[in-house]
């Protein structure tokens, strides 16, 4: 009694919270009918909040939802079996008639379409996979001849400048400009002689050099061979001199730290020796 009385003084007010609360009231109803008539009378234990109104809401709705088209297939199923045995007994329409009838005007000028689309496009069904893959084919094959059109297109263009610019060409060769210079000709035949005789002395240039090709090769050749001993000699001295500078690092390691440390402790020895050297020598100017 005293919560009833806490609402009603709620809502007195707060007319929104009244609402609501009315609102709330409403679905709960329309929520427990659809659960009495899932589960009888006997309703399972639940917690009741908002969350919980609102995923029972969504089930009944979807659950109605599902109920009326269950019954709009049963019907179009009762319906298709009807028609089926009117005409296996021979009575009533034909069945194109009765499709035909079933369908609005629009219904119709769509059916018309999709058939003329089917025609068109050459697709072997009026299946709507058979439609899908007809137009992907179609709108490759129309990409494709898009970018062939497109090269031709630029070959046209390229071509049509090719021949502006020779016909450009064309035009200044018949020009009447273009005409030869005077004594051509006289020109011409001093080439002709000037060629002959370069072509007589280039004869007699070769038969020279043929002829003192024979006596001059053996003094090339032997300015040659001194020229390759006295390489050979300088490399020799060469390889001698870094060979005698390798020795020095033969017993070294192959790794660079190890090899460090090998040179570190040969100078550390070295400084040893020079250490008992000087004592040797002072020890020795001290007798004397």
């Amino acid at each position: 009694m005293d919560s009833e009385a806490d609402w009603a003084a709620s809502a007195l007010f707060s007319p929104s919270k009244a609402r609501l609360q009315q609102a709330q009231a409403r679905d709960w109803s329309f929520v427990e009918a659809w659960l009495v008539r899932q589960y009888g009378k006997r309703l399972p234990d639940f917690e009741r909040n908002e969350n919980t109104l609102h995923v029972l809401l969504n089930l009944a709705s979807l659950s109605e939802a599902a109920d009326e088209i269950r019954i709009g297939i049963d019907r179009v199923e009762k319906s298709a079996i009807r028609t089926y045995q009117n005409i296996s007994s021979g009575s009533g329409i034909g069945l194109q008639e009765i499709i035909s009838q079933s369908f609005d005007d629009e219904g119709r000028q769509y059916l018309n379409a999709m058939v003329e689309t089917c025609i068109d496009i050459d697709a072997p069904s009026c299946s709507a996979l058979d439609i899908a893959m007809c137009l992907t084919d179609m709108v490759s094959r129309q990409f494709d001849l898009r970018q062939q059109l497109k090269a031709v297109v630029r070959q046209h263009v390229a071509l049509k400048q090719e021949q502006i610019r020779l016909t450009h060409v064309l035009g200044e060769l018949r020009d009447n400009t273009l005409q030869p210079a005077d004594g051509l000709s006289e020109t011409t035949a001093e080439w002709q002689r000037d060629s002959r005789h370069l072509r007589a002395k280039l004869g007699e240039y070769n038969d020279r050099i043929a002829a003192s090709r024979s006596s001059t090769h053996q003094t090339l050749s032997l300015e040659n061979y001194m020229h390759l001993r006295e390489e050979l000699i300088y490399y020799r001295n060469q390889r001698e001199r870094l060979s005698d500078q390798a020795e020095a690092f033969e017993n070294l390691p192959s790794n660079a730290w190890s090899a460090q440390t090998t040179m570190e402790a040969a100078r550390d020895d070295l400084r040893d020796l020079i250490a008992n050297r000087d004592r040797l020598f002072e020890a020795l100017a001290t007798k004397h």
